[in-house]
């Protein structure tokens, strides 16, 4: 069914494509490639969605547009993605291989990194840095291209290309929103624009809002137990009220996990407890976002100016503005996981039944204390909530030659940051919680007995509550110089030829504050990292056309070749070379034939490299076992050991012009 998917989604695509072919087409560079060709069909596969489709579609960002692609499936993140590390952000993984596999270009030259990494190691585009109103089309190469591009374009590249030219006034006012009337959204984008003999010139702001919606709101995600559609159970064993746990070695109690009752009440004997063996459950989707709350609000504009006959200046720019609001559920308690540090509950804690007492009624069977191990959700402390702004600015100046009748030439410096803060709140500390166990004080001690609200004091939960801080900035700095041209003329057309080079620098940070570095925030934190690399880049392609127009046979309508080779070195591991070979025959003028093979590479990110220690507790399940799923508690950090990744790429495909009204056209690859 999701090949099916595929297919349809390319034979709808493409219907416009061999309406043009009757035209007379300016030769323009198509994603794959870097020589200027008027042939829309290369030896890659390519879906292009152009800007009347794009307007069809509904979409109202490009995350979104891009979501409605079958190629884009397993391993992409969106504003929906729960306990994110990039949280409200949006990526693209083609062929579901993961987002640090597909590269992201815009016009041709990459998009920069998200300043945080998804999963604490994944390095990203977030496509939400591109305002969908400037968007003309969308070319989407389904191969890898690390001759073409470089680093990480191994299943693919996401070419988003932008407005080159406006003339006039374009304004677009929109909302919308759920059957539910509980996810409005507004949008709204101005565009002017002008051209003249000397150039031409654009600019335009937009602006966006959309309404949060929770889990609960759904009927499908309103629980995290999903074993009553066929799913598995998703709550955590962090509840309120929680469990207690009877460590080896007690001298009157079975080792063990106990349920504490589910009573508005802060005292409780410990027979009550130890009479229910077990964990209890939390369910923590009526806590948290579906769909966060996000505001965004930019300006984007180009600028062409005529400098001579030979030479045309350029420059585009664009700077966003976007603001999420993220609720997630409070913050998980697993004290059996870190006995160690702060996840024991001394004998001195007033509250404690199986501790120090002088209340002999509390200690129905020992006079002695034990101290107890726990599982426990901060409920009073209230969810944690995450305001996080970024900021993201991009500009590329440039100019663009004419050299004699049939070459090009340009050369561009590329200048894209993203600078991002993660301001939290409700946020539990570590070092807070082990003191107030530990007192004996009732009015300063923490009582984890109980369930929901008024169990402890305000004073108590102030105490324990702190706020958290984390800044991250990416930034990358280019400079390119590029040509392509025709070389020399054979029987079947003209052999053509792209020459290039470049050299960029890449920086990355993300600081948290004191606390959270130290691992001091109970299940969040982690340490600060930065790093960063240069790279330099030449490059080599070339067009053979060996039949054509002038020498055609009976059986080969057309027949052309593509070679292409890069090599690049990085200051951090050393040198890759990568080759592409591509083959594209046409036995007549309806169908086209097609294979490549080359190979590609993705070099470790930044945050791979050198990361910190970073806590997390994912879900885990044992498919074998059929268990429900089960929060583990997961330390990981940076390798500056890690060496590049290596692929070798073949794709074949076909494509076919069926004569119909509409000039549809349909695409079947095998990759």
């Amino acid at each position: 069914m999701r090949k099916l998917g595929e297919l349809l989604l390319v034979f709808f695509l493409c219907f416009e494509v061999w309406a043009q072919n009757e035209e007379e087409l300016s030769p323009v560079v198509i994603t794959g490639s870097n020589i200027p060709t008027v042939e829309l069909e290369g030896p890659s596969p390519i879906v292009r969605i152009d800007r009347e489709e794009i307007n069809r579609s509904g979409a109202e960002t490009v995350g979104e547009l891009l979501r409605r692609l079958p190629q884009n499936n397993s391993g992409s993140y969106d504003e929906k993605f729960q306990n994110s590390f990039a949280p409200g952000t949006s990526g693209v993984s083609l062929r579901g291989l993961g987002m640090s596999y597909t590269l992201v270009l815009v016009d041709g030259r990459r998009l920069g990194n998200y300043s945080m990494a998804q999963n604490m190691t994944t390095a990203f585009s977030d496509l939400n840095g591109i305002p969908m109103a400037v968007v003309e089309r969308v070319e989407v190469l389904l191969d890898g291209a690390s001759a073409i591009y470089g680093s990480d374009a191994v299943a693919g590249v996401i070419n988003i290309i932008t407005r080159d030219n406006f003339d006039g006034l374009e304004i677009n006012v929109g909302y919308s929103n759920t059957t539910k009337d509980d996810m409005g959204t507004q949008r709204y984008s101005m565009t002017g624009g002008t051209v003249s003999e000397n150039g031409n010139a654009w600019i335009t702001f937009d602006y966006m809002k959309r309404n949060s919606v929770q889990l609960n709101d759904r009927g499908f995600s309103s629980s995290a137990d999903q074993r009553a559609n066929g799913g598995v159970d998703f709550r955590s064993e962090a509840a309120n009220p929680g469990s207690i746990l009877i460590l080896p070695g007690s001298e009157f109690f079975s080792t063990g996990y106990y349920k504490i009752p589910a009573e508005r009440r802060s005292e409780f004997l410990d027979m009550e407890i130890i009479g229910n063996p077990g964990v209890n459950s939390f369910d923590q989707n009526p806590w948290m976002n579906l769909i966060p709350e996000i505001e965004r609000s930019g300006a984007s504009g180009r600028v062409n100016y005529i400098l001579n006959d030979y030479a045309t200046a350029f420059v585009h720019t664009t700077y966003r503005k976007l603001k999420t609001h993220y609720e997630m559920a409070p913050t998980p308690a697993f004290g059996d996981r870190n006995i160690d540090t702060w996840g024991m509950l001394p004998s001195s804690n007033p509250f404690n039944p199986f501790g120090d007492s002088t209340d002999w009624a509390k200690l129905s069977k020992t006079q002695k204390g034990e101290a107890v191990s726990f599982k426990h959700r901060f409920v009073e402390v209230g969810p944690r909530v995450s305001d996080i702004q970024s900021d993201v600015f991009r500009v590329l100046p440039g100019v663009k030659f004419d050299i004699g009748d049939s070459w090009q030439a340009e050369t561009a410096f590329l200048y894209n940051r993203v600078e991002s803060t993660d301001f939290g709140r409700n946020f539990v500390s570590s070092d807070a919680l082990k003191e107030a166990l530990a007192s004996s004080d009732p009015a300063t001690a923490y009582n984890i007995f109980g369930a929901g609200l008024g169990i402890n004091s305000p004073s108590v939960l102030d105490g324990l509550r702190v706020n958290t801080l984390r800044r991250a900035e990416s930034e990358l700095r280019m400079f390119d110089i590029k040509a392509a041209g025709d070389l020399y003329e054979l029987p079947g057309g003209t052999v053509a030829l792209a020459v290039g080079a470049e050299t960029a620098k890449t920086e990355s940070s993300d600081i948290g504050d004191s606390l959270s570095m130290a691992n001091k925030i109970i299940a969040s934190g982690g340490t600060s990292n930065a790093g960063s690399r240069s790279r330099d880049a030449g490059y080599a392609e070339l067009m053979i056309p060996i039949i054509g127009e002038d020498n055609r046979v009976v059986g080969i309508h057309s027949f052309g070749l593509q070679a292409a080779w890069r090599v690049e070195h990085y200051s951090d591991f050393g040198s890759s070379d990568n080759p592409k070979f591509g083959v594209k025959y046409s036995p007549d003028e309806r169908v086209l034939l097609r294979a490549t093979y080359q190979t590609a590479f993705r070099a470790p990110s930044l945050q791979q490299l050198y990361m910190g220690q970073s806590v997390s507790f994912p879900f885990l399940i044992d498919p074998t076992r059929g268990d429900d799923g089960m929060q583990y508690k997961t330390i990981a950090g940076g390798n500056q050991d890690l060496q590049p990744e290596e692929a070798d790429s073949i794709s074949a495909g076909t494509v076919f012009e069926i004569p119909m009204p509409d000039n549809m056209n349909l695409s079947v690859s095998l990759n």
